[in-house]
């Protein structure tokens, strides 16, 4: 293996007890992932969720830790960020706000929360926190009086 000076990798977890995976890290995540966060990652079989466990690894260690893991090249990537925010903090832009789902849908997902306790979709917002999609699934987050949900806050 040639050695990339210019690698940033982070370890994840899948579950707490599963063993640790080495993703690489794209650049526009490198400011803000950290250790102890909730992210989307493109596995050999499609994306899956996980938890960093480790802080971001860069240069010669990362080269350590992806041959010392065993890691297949090319690594697969962190996809998205997810983290918990204010629900009246997401910013519903003009078109948004004057569309309404319809009912059957609105009521399909009230149930599905209901009986689930979670959504089967995500709600994303972009950096700045305008909601991008998700509209059906905020709506019913607030049906339900939640002040905190959990977004995709940045996707690559």
């Amino acid at each position: 293996m040639e050695a990339n000076k210019d690698i940033y990798v982070i370890q994840v977890k899948h579950s707490p007890n599963d063993k640790a995976y080495t993703f690489n890290v794209p650049m526009k995540l490198i400011p803000v992932l950290k250790r102890n966060m909730c992210v989307t990652v493109k596995t050999r079989i499609g994306k899956s969720s996980g938890v960093t466990v480790s802080e971001i690894i860069s240069g010669e260690a990362a080269n350590e830790v992806i041959k010392v893991s065993g890691a297949s090249l090319p690594l697969k990537s962190v996809v998205s960020l997810f983290r918990r925010i204010p629900l009246d903090s997401v910013i519903i832009s003009d078109e948004f706000a004057k569309t309404h789902p319809r009912s059957d849908t609105l009521m399909n997902c009230y149930e599905h929360y209901r009986k689930y306790k979670k959504f089967n979709g995500h709600i994303v917002v972009d950096e700045n926190g305008v909601l991008i999609d998700g509209y059906t699934r905020y709506l019913v987050a607030k049906m339900f009086g939640h002040k905190n949900i959990r977004v995709i806050a940045m996707a690559i």
